[in-house]
């Protein structure tokens, strides 16, 4: 411990970079590190057959999920597998940086989406003959990240007439365990988690039966967790490039019909969401022609930050040392503009596309979501599920307040802090400002 902090404080010294900051390590993400640290010597030194084990590469993790499941059609696409060894040899470019944690959540995460890939292909193999046998109805919620996305869909998923991914599903689709053991082990997993970053509390709220994002399902085509999803579109000079990931929602689909297919209660609607969504309109709507799309506006000077602020946290899991706040803002700021300018030219010609603004949603929830039924025609909001949206609120504002002061400092965040200024944001989003928040002072 003392040799990694006197190494910690010559990078920072080094570095001559006032955006590199140490890691916010809790005593018990420490003591997992510590624990690590000589297993990974170990196990690399002796190149043991280990997961943990680094370098790696995509054909060791694709063997052993064959290994686990037993089956080998992995359902080549024009992206799979090249952007998982993409993202495995990232991993192993910043082994440096990666703590021995954060080395097995990284590699254990990529092993369990390959696993399930092999188990979602062989099964939409065995059920050609009926997919696709009538459309889904699916409507997606997506924009910046911190926009007032995860609330909207909470309040969405309320209707009992809606239908949405719980986390334990997205996790493991086609698992054969009963749902007590699968949320219970999700829920595990889940607190642990929280337990090593506690600061995420007060950024995302996490639980095995919460409707979770849709990225856990397209990462069967494209890691999306832990920042690959930057990783994998955003080059060390900051050009952008996003990849067609058609393929990746077709995937989603037959995962959505699998729970379909399990749902007792037959929800005609399916309530979806993800920031992840923004940069892939053009995907999701060649998979989906019928889809509703709903676009959440705040202003990029409050939710950039704030994203950067999550992203820190991410890094924090898994990196040792040190943090540079300035090229995790660099990253967003350059992702987030493309994705955006690539929305507004997406959405251009989806008729089923609706706006939701971020302090009207947070102003008046109920009525926000009421305006929504009103544009894509579902009809009047229905006492039980007012009374739900109600009750969820109320509920979840006492859980908030209840956060400890300690944790919520942990997600205080400004601008400047990742090298970002209200002009450079101004500039990046201009487009956006003036088609979408005219009457803010930064348009």
């Amino acid at each position: 411990l003392l040799l990694e902090s006197r190494r910690r404080r010559r990078l920072e010294e080094a570095s001559g970079n006032r955006g590199v900051v140490p890691v916010r390590w809790t005593a018990e993400l420490w003591a997992w590190n510590c624990f690590l640290w000589p297993v990974c010597v170990v196990a690399d030194a002796l190149g043991l057959d280990l997961l943990i084990t680094m370098p790696t590469s995509i054909e060791r993790l694709q063997r052993e999920a064959e290994r686990r499941t037993g089956l080998s059609d992995w359902g080549r696409t024009a992206n799979f597998p090249g952007l998982y060894e993409f993202v495995v040899d990232r991993v192993n470019d910043l082994k440096l940086r990666v703590s021995p944690l954060g080395r097995l959540i990284h590699l254990d995460y990529l092993l369990r989406r390959l696993m399930r890939r092999l188990e979602v292909v062989d099964d939409a193999k065995k059920k050609a003959a009926k997919a696709r046998d009538e459309p889904l109805q699916l409507t997606f919620i997506t924009g910046l990240p911190r926009t007032g996305t995860t609330l909207l869909h909470r309040l969405l998923s309320l209707d009992p007439e809606a239908r949405y991914p719980k986390t334990y599903e997205l996790l493991d689709p086609l698992s054969t365990d009963d749902v007590e053991t699968r949320v219970e082990r999700v829920d595990k997993a889940l607190n642990f988690v929280k337990r090593l970053v506690p600061q995420v509390d007060a950024i995302h709220e996490m639980g095995a039966r919460e409707p979770e994002e849709c990225l856990i399902a397209l990462s069967l085509e494209m890691p999306m967790l832990f920042g690959h999803i930057m990783r994998i579109c955003v080059t060390p000079t900051g050009d952008v490039s996003i990849p067609d990931l058609r393929d990746a929602y077709l995937l989603y689909e037959h995962q959505l019909r699998c729970l379909d297919d399990d749902d007792s209660e037959k929800k005609k609607r399916w309530v979806l969401k993800s920031p992840a969504h923004l940069a892939f309109i053009d995907s999701l709507v060649a998979a989906f022609p019928s889809a509703n799309i709903v676009w959440t506006h705040r202003d990029p000077a409050q939710s950039v930050p704030s994203a950067c602020s999550m992203f820190r946290t991410f890094a924090e899991l898994t990196q040792h040392s040190t943090v540079d706040l300035h090229a995790i803002g660099a990253e967003q700021l350059a992702y987030w503009a493309a994705a955006v300018t690539k929305a507004e030219t997406d959405l251009a010609a989806h008729p089923n596309t609706a706006h939701v603004d971020y302090d009207e949603l947070y102003r008046d929830p109920v009525a926000a979501v009421a305006k929504l039924y009103e544009v894509f025609h579902w009809g009047p909001i229905s006492p039980a599920f007012h009374a739900r949206m109600t009750a969820y609120l109320d509920k979840n504002k006492a859980e908030r307040a209840a956060i400890p002061a300690h944790i919520r400092k942990l997600h205080r965040y400004s601008l400047e802090d990742y090298g970002l200024s209200t002009p450079t944001i101004r500039d990046a989003f201009a487009s956006y400002y003036t088609t979408h928040l005219p009457q803010h002072p930064s348009s």
